[in-house]
C-alpha cells in the first residue's frame, strides 16, 4: 500500500491533522498564519499544529501522528527542511510532505527527493484548501491546480492556481499558533502585517520578475488590501495584545495610490501606532510624505541599490536617476520620516570605484540608514543567470547553493577584499562625511583595516537601525530583542549554535 493510501486509510478513521514545521525567529511567519486561518474558516474541526524543531521533542510531533506536515521554505532552508523531513518519515507513523514557499515554487525539481510527496507553488491558500477537502472525501488528490505530486512513483505536475484578486476577503491571519509557542515572539511589541501582495516591477536580483512569469495569466500580480482592512486588522490586534511598532510588509505599500492613501490616512490617524512601510522613489510626493506622516509613519524603506544610473539601468533594471532617488530620500526625511536605503556592493559587470560611488551617493541622499549588504546570486533571478552566461560564477554554483546556502560566488572581477573593507566601514564613512566632509575616496584607505574599525561600524549601524525602528519598549526590552535575534540568526550573526531536537 503507497504512503497516499495508508494516510487516507487513516483519515477515514479520524480527523485530519496538519502540521506545521518551522524554526521561529524574531519575525512572524505571517504567511503560515494565512494558511492556518484560510483552513480553519473552511474546516473548524481539523487539527493544525505548529511545531518548532528548536522547542518541541521529537516526541510531541511522534504523538500528535499528523497526516500531512507541511513546510515553509526558503532556498537557505531547502537542505534542512528537506533532511528533517527524512528523519521524520523513519519515526512517525506515515504521513504525506508537502513543501510550499519560494524554493519549491521556483526550483520544483526538488519533487525528486525520495522524502518529498508534494510541494505546493505560488500562493498556497486556495490549493491548500483543495487538498483538504479532497482528503476529507476521500477524493483524488492528484490533479489539484497548484500541486506537483510524487504519487506512488508517478509525477504529477499541475499548473498553478489563479491568484486571489480580493485580499480583504481572506480572514486576518492567525498568529495565536506561533505566539503559544514562543514567549519571545509573544512579547514581542513590534509586528508584521501583509498590506499587499506582489509587485509590479523586474528587478534583476529579486524573485518578483520570475514569479510574474510563471503566474502569467494567473490573475492580476500586484494586488492590496482596502484601508478599512488594514485598519481592522490593527484594531483587532490592539486589543488583543501590547503593539508599540508595525511594519507595512509588501514590496511596495498601496499608499503610492494617492486616493488610497488619503483613505488610509483619515482611517488610520485614531490608532496612533507608528509604523514602516517600503516605497519606491518614482512615487514619492511631497503629498504622499505629508500624508504618512499625518498617519504616524515613522519610517521607510527605499532602496538605492547601486549608486550609478547607468549601471542600475543595464543591469539592474531600475531606471529611477540619482537625482529622483535624493529628491525622494529628501522629502521623506523633511517629514521627519526616517528612510533606510539599501545597497550593494560585489555586484557583478561592476569596478570597486562604483561601490565608492554608491557610498558616496548614500552621503548626498542622507538617508537615516544605509548599510549595504555584498550581492549574493540567487539562483533563479535574472542577475545571477548573467553571471552564468558571461562564465562569472562557475556552473556549479547554483547545485552547491541548493546543498549549502551558505556557499559563496566568488563572483569572477570583484576583489572581495576591498569590498568586506567597505562593508565593514561603509556607516563610518558616511558618518564621517557628514559631520567633518572628508574625501571618500581618500579616507577609505586612510582607515586601518581593523577590528576596531569594524566594531564602530557595527555600533553606529546598530544607532541608526534603532532609529529606523524608533518605538517604546525600553532598555531591556531592546536587549531582548538583540538577543533573540543573536541567537535566532535574525541578523546573519549567531552568538551560539541553535540546538534542534530533531
Amino acid at each position: 500500500m503507497n504512503i497516499f493510501n495508508q494516510v487516507f486509510d487513516d483519515i477515514k478513521r479520524n480527523r485530519i491533522r496538519l502540521a506545521f514545521v518551522y524554526t521561529l525567529s524574531i519575525v512572524e511567519p505571517i504567511g503560515i498564519g494565512y494558511l492556518y486561518a484560510y483552513l480553519k474558516k473552511f474546516f473548524p474541526d481539523i487539527s493544525i499544529e505548529l511545531f518548532d524543531p528548536r522547542i518541541d521533542s521529537l516526541e510531541s510531533i511522534r504523538d500528535y501522528s499528523p497526516h500531512f506536515v507541511l513546510y515553509s521554505t526558503m532556498s537557505g532552508q531547502y537542505m534542512d527542511d528537506v533532511k528533517r523531513n527524512k528523519k521524520l518519515k523513519q519515526v512517525l507513523k506515515p504521513f504525506i510532505s508537502v513543501f510550499g514557499g519560494a524554493h519549491p515554487t521556483y526550483f520544483p525539481e526538488m519533487i525528486n527527493d525520495e522524502a518529498v510527496d508534494m510541494i505546493c507553488r505560488g500562493e498556497g491558500e486556495e490549493p491548500l484548501k483543495n487538498l483538504v477537502e479532497a482528503a476529507a472525501n476521500h477524493s483524488d488528490i492528484r490533479n489539484i491546480e497548484g500541486f506537483w505530486i510524487n504519487y506512488n512513483g508517478s509525477l504529477y505536475k499541475n499548473g498553478l492556481a489563479p491568484l486571489n484578486d480580493n485580499l480583504d476577503d481572506l480572514p486576518f491571519p492567525e498568529r495565536d499558533i506561533f505566539y503559544k509557542k514562543s514567549h519571545h515572539l509573544r512579547r514581542y511589541t513590534r509586528i508584521s502585517i501583509y498590506p499587499a501582495r506582489g509587485c509590479t516591477f523586474n528587478c534583476s536580483y529579486c524573485h518578483n520578475g520570475g514569479f510574474k512569469t510563471l503566474l502569467r495569466g494567473r490573475g492580476k500580480i500586484y494586488r492590496y488590501r482596502s484601508p478599512k482592512s488594514i485598519v481592522d486588522e490593527v484594531v483587532a490586534l490592539q486589543s488583543a495584545r501590547k503593539i508599540n511598532f508595525i511594519e507595512f510588509s509588501a514590496d511596495i505599500f498601496p499608499g503610492i495610490k494617492i486616493d488610497w492613501m488619503k483613505e488610509f490616512a483619515e482611517r488610520y490617524a485614531p490608532v496612533k501606532i507608528p509604523f514602516n512601510v517600503s516605497l519606491r522613489a518614482e512615487f514619492v510626493k511631497p503629498e504622499t510624505a505629508k500624508l504618512l506622516r499625518k498617519c504616524g509613519c515613522a519610517s521607510a524603506s527605499m532602496a538605492i541599490e547601486n549608486g550609478n544610473y547607468e549601471y542600475r539601468k543595464k543591469y539592474l533594471y531600475r531606471n529611477m536617476t540619482n537625482d529622483k532617488l535624493v529628491e525622494s530620500i529628501k522629502i521623506l526625511e523633511s517629514e521627519g520620516i526616517r528612510v533606510a536605503s539599501p545597497t550593494m556592493i560585489g555586484l557583478p559587470f561592476t569596478e570597486f570605484s562604483t561601490d565608492l560611488d554608491t557610498l558616496k551617493l548614500t552621503c548626498t541622499a542622507n538617508s537615516t540608514y544605509a548599510n549595504p549588504t555584498i550581492f549574493q546570486p540567487y539562483p533563479g533571478v535574472p542577475l545571477t543567470d548573467m553571471c552564468l552566461e558571461h562564465d562569472l560564477i562557475d556552473k556549479y554554483y547554483v547545485k552547491r547553493y541548493h546543498e549549502h546556502a551558505a556557499s559563496s560566488a566568488h563572483i569572477k572581477g570583484v576583489d572581495y577584499d576591498k569590498v568586506m573593507r567597505l562593508r565593514n566601514s561603509f556607516t563610518t564613512l558616511k558618518f564621517l562625511k557628514k559631520w567633518f566632509d572628508i574625501d571618500i575616496d581618500v579616507w577609505f584607505y586612510k582607515l586601518p583595516k581593523s577590528i576596531l574599525i569594524k566594531l564602530i561600524n557595527t555600533g553606529l549601524n546598530y544607532i541608526y537601525f534603532n532609529k529606523i525602528y524608533s518605538y517604546k519598549r525600553g532598555f531591556l526590552g531592546r536587549m531582548r530583542e538583540l538577543y533573540i535575534a543573536l541567537i535566532t540568526g535574525a541578523y546573519g550573526v549567531t552568538i551560539r549554535k541553535l540546538r534542534m531536537n530533531w
